[in-house]
């Protein structure tokens, strides 16, 4: 019991040392909802229009839900979803390197492809697309020209032909870069 009593200052001088150092900060920039990621009925309803279900040739089965990061919308025949990726940087100067890396390391773990995307998302400032054939989730990560990393997702339960996939993808993506 007297070692761990011992080593209870040396925690709180760890925990109260990272928290005053600068670096271990994030700075969410603006107190504003588009630039914190947090989404809103509003959001969800810009990024996920009425519209992206027409190309899916999906029946939406009602309105988006919003989370925190996320904005989720449901058709019978699969679901769609923008997730703004939340970015670790300390102050303004640093958000472009910060969007940079997230995105390269997000395209990386979900193996998108740079070129896949280009005809989907031209008006994003870079993207990266794992189009599924008939199977699991397809996905394109976006980085805007606000520096914000999105990934979006098309979850399809019903056979679903590709290029309304594409298709849906690149609705989204439009969404994406307007809002």
């Amino acid at each position: 019991m007297r070692p761990l009593v011992a080593l209870g200052p040396l925690v709180l001088v760890g925990v109260l040392s990272a928290c005053s150092d600068p670096a271990a900060t994030v700075d969410d920039g603006p107190d504003d909802a588009s630039s914190t990621g947090a989404m809103t009925r509003e959001t969800c309803a810009a990024l996920v229009p009425d519209a992206v279900f027409a190309d899916l040739g999906w029946v939406p089965t009602g309105s988006a839900t919003p989370d925190e990061l996320t904005c989720t919308r449901e058709a019978t025949e699969g679901q769609v979803s923008v997730q703004r990726r939340a970015l670790a940087y300390t102050g303004p100067d640093d958000r472009a390197a910060a969007a940079r890396t997230a995105w390269e390391q997000r395209c990386d773990e979900v193996g998108a492809m740079v070129d896949r995307a280009a005809g989907i998302a031209p008006e994003a400032a870079a993207s990266c697309a794992l189009v599924a054939d008939r199977g699991p989730d397809s996905v394109l990560v976006l980085r805007t020209g606000d520096d914000d990393v999105l990934e979006i997702r098309v979850a399809p339960r019903a056979d679903t032909p590709v290029e309304r996939i594409e298709a849906g993808l690149r609705a989204l993506a439009t969404a994406a870069t307007a809002s």
